[in-house]
């Protein structure tokens, strides 16, 4: 099956100058907290709409099988219900399973758009796109998707909690580096403080960084350095996961970060394309586009392969779009887990 990967558009200045400032407690995080906690919010709203489209999209595919489908059917077909036509432009594994929010549009300016929307909106705004693009997927149907929000959406205090800890442990490890007093995790184990520091700083304070910065999501081998591994292409731009988080290394000289150049198991970050090597890096898997897709096709997931560098190239044209880099990463979200984009 692979793993949970995403596809990342980071902002360095977002890592060194508030969330490393954070974490060496240089800097009071209330407001940062509570503006992630916002956007948190807004991101389990459109995502509670879009799991109900999920369900509703199953419901009516279900309900199609299940028809009659011999002449008797043919003969009496006032008296069946409408054949279920999935709309072309609903795609369970891109529009809740991969994009940021619900987004339903085609042309990638776009998407970043309505990320934009969904990150500034006020929780009824965010019903309302959610709605909207619903409507645009299942127009006969969307007023029978229905979700009940309000009934279990965690407390703000809840949303501040969970956009948080983290950070607050990196900032308990940053503090015990010196002593080195272990550090107790929310489990109850407890973790030597740089060994912390140096084999997750880098994935959660990524996790971190995309609530404000959303990435796109997938399931399986099918992150862009593995795809150009099994391609047999080269892309020498490719640097080191660790390049955008190394203010931490120069603050904190014990800490050696990783330096990994792709993804090889569960819970880390891979290949980094610095901003100004994100056009040249779409460019070039556009270029390779058949190539890219031949190894998949040979193992009959093509088609699924295709839907994966769709996401990846409108994740490299979001941060293109926003001179930021680009990041592969495992487990920053999970839909087996419930934890969407």
């Amino acid at each position: 099956m692979g793993y949970d990967v995403s596809y990342h558009p980071i902002d360095q200045t977002f890592l060194t100058d508030t969330v490393l400032q954070i974490v060496l407690d240089r800097m009071d995080p209330t407001d940062t907290y509570a503006e992630a906690a916002r956007v948190a919010k807004n991101r389990y709203i459109a995502n509670q709409w879009g799991l109900a489209l999920v369900g509703k999209h199953n419901d009516l595919f279900m309900q199609n099988l299940d028809e009659p489908k011999g002449i008797l059917s043919r003969l009496f077909s006032f008296l069946a219900p409408e054949p279920f036509t999935p709309t072309p432009l609903f795609e369970s594994d891109l529009h809740v399973w991969g994009r940021p929010f619900l987004i339903h549009v085609d042309d990638s300016s776009t998407v970043s758009s309505f990320i934009d929307r969904y990150i500034q909106a006020t929780p009824e705004q965010v019903t309302e796109i959610a709605k909207d693009a619903i409507q645009a997927c299942y127009p006969k149907d969307a007023d029978a998707i229905t979700v009940s929000i309000e009934d279990e959406m965690p407390s703000d205090n809840d949303f501040i909690e969970d956009v948080s800890w983290k950070l607050e442990l990196f900032k308990t490890a940053v503090k015990n580096l010196k002593t080195g007093k272990k550090v107790q995790i929310p489990q109850g184990e407890l973790c030597d403080p740089k060994e912390l520091l140096e084999n997750h700083y880098q994935l959660y304070t990524l996790e971190f960084a995309s609530i404000f910065r959303p990435g796109w999501m997938a399931r399986g081998y099918v992150w862009p350095t593995i795809l150009l591994e099994e391609a047999k292409l080269d892309f020498p731009l490719i640097e080191p996961s660790d390049v955008p988080f190394r203010q931490l290394e120069a603050e904190l000289p014990s800490i050696n970060l990783r330096h990994d150049k792709s993804i090889r198991e569960n819970y880390m970050t891979g290949g980094y394309v610095s901003p100004a090597n994100v056009p040249a890096f779409k460019q070039f898997l556009s270029d390779n586009y058949r190539r890219l897709i031949e190894p998949a096709e040979a193992d009959d997931w093509g088609e699924y392969c295709e839907l994966c560098l769709k996401k990846i190239m409108e994740a490299l044209c979001d941060a293109e779009k926003r001179e930021l880099g680009f990041i592969e990463a495992t487990e920053v979200y999970s839909g087996p887990l419930g934890s969407l984009c």
